[in-house]
């Protein structure tokens, strides 16, 4: 039995049958209500349609259900005997790449839809580069649509043999085909009858066994200070959250860079004292100095972060503005605010033939790049294949307080 709430996206190309899919997968696992299931049926007919839409449990937006398009990241939980999940539908329009980054960023696994009838597409890469970026674990391709093409075989070999020559491009981890057909369910919950040949689990089985995360077996130490709680009994109490590793009772702590070493005596989660504090969990640390302020790093072990104001990193570019030379930008990152003094743009990458493109002076919308930053002071960070809270960053436009970009330090 798997433990722990799988958080599952998806991504593909327009009409490749993502909101479907998730409708099924909802149907299917009895996970909708039945006042959804009324509504959804009432709407069907009112559209003209001779079978449920399984789409408009994920469409939720007048104007989505209006255009038969999916634009905001739709958030779904369902759960099985041996499971629960959190299931990210996302946009597939070009246009909105931008929300495809944001329901997937936290994302333990990304399904990926191809259309049997078409093929592999230029969304499809770039998607599949995103989630290369962002450094998914698990990847499952989904070929759709099988019943249009008479569950051929040959069909489904195919698209995963091309598929499978890109994913070292796209530097994918831990990557399964499932043929399926949405619509009609086949593989979706239940192993299909028509493709007989096809001998693996079901997509929802092979969601049910995922691993929760990637093991790490590097022992170094994150911790974010977030703020300072308070002083009691002659202690002072800060607030912490764990961004990698786990904080131990007798941990040493180095305040990174360059001050000494921070001692606690007491770990608290809520009012308890505990003895660890894993990964991604919340909690408070009792020192007899009032020596800590928010946004301080705390580390340990033999692996530091960096310490520069000189950055290299791959960003998308999420403004419907294109970048201008002129634009003043500050970069956010989980250590504070840095005003922006330099962005040079190595290369953008062409996502059609995934060439990189030198000699670019502007981003457009949508345009994933490699860039150098430079920054007004010294930053502490990490690689984000290291570690992707000290990894990652936004760029924000100082005159509107937008953000333009989302980055992955190199």
């Amino acid at each position: 039995m798997s433990d722990g709430i799988l958080r599952i996206a998806t991504a593909g190309s327009v009409d490749n049958g993502k909101s479907t899919l998730i409708g099924r997968l909802l149907y299917d696992s009895k996970s909708i209500f039945e006042d959804q299931l009324s509504a959804v049926e009432r709407l069907s007919i009112r559209k003209g349609k001779a079978v449920l839409d399984l789409s408009l449990f994920t469409d939720g937006l007048r104007e989505e259900v209006e255009q038969g398009i999916t634009i905001d990241v739709a958030y779904r939980y369902f759960s099985t005997p041996k499971r629960k999940f959190i299931l990210a539908d996302t946009p597939g329009h070009f246009e909105f790449t931008r929300n495809m980054i944001t329901g997937a960023s936290t994302a333990n696994a990304l399904i990926i839809l191809i259309d049997a009838t078409i093929g592999i597409t230029e969304q499809t890469k770039r998607h599949s580069f995103i989630a290369g970026l962002l450094r998914i674990p698990n990847i499952i391709v989904c070929v759709n649509k099988m019943d249009l093409l008479h569950w051929k075989e040959s069909v489904f070999t195919e698209i995963k043999e091309e598929y499978d020559a890109l994913s070292n491009v796209f530097k994918l981890k831990n990557v399964v085909f499932v043929p399926i057909s949405a619509l009609a369910g086949d593989n979706v919950a239940e192993k299909s009858q028509q493709m007989f040949w096809y001998k693996e689990p079901s997509l929802l089985n092979i969601l049910e066994d995922l691993p929760q995360e990637e093991i790490d077996r590097n022992e170094s130490v994150r911790c974010l200070v977030q703020c300072l709680l308070g002083e009691k009994d002659g202690s002072f109490h800060y607030g912490v959250k764990m961004l990698h590793g786990e904080l131990n009772y007798d941990t040493i702590l180095q305040n990174f860079p360059l001050k000494p070493p921070v001692f606690f005596t007491e770990l608290l989660v809520g009012s308890l004292s505990q003895k660890r504090l894993p990964k991604n969990a919340s909690g408070t640390l009792k020192l007899q100095k009032d020596d800590l302020k928010r946004g301080d790093i705390l580390v340990s072990g033999e692996h530091l972060p960096i310490f520069s104001n000189e950055i290299s990193a791959t960003i998308c570019w999420l403004s419907s503005h294109s970048f201008v030379r002129e634009q003043q930008l500050s970069l956010q990152h989980i250590s504070g605010e840095y005003k922006l003094e330099m962005l040079n743009i190595q290369a953008v990458i062409e996502m059609k033939s995934m060439k990189e493109i030198t000699n670019k002076e502007t981003l457009h919308p949508n345009d994933i790049a490699k860039i150098n930053l430079k920054l007004n002071r010294e930053m502490p960070y990490d690689p984000f294949e290291f570690n992707k809270e000290m990894g990652s960053f936004i760029l924000i436009d100082r005159s509107t307080n937008a953000t333009v970009a989302a980055g992955m330090i190199q």
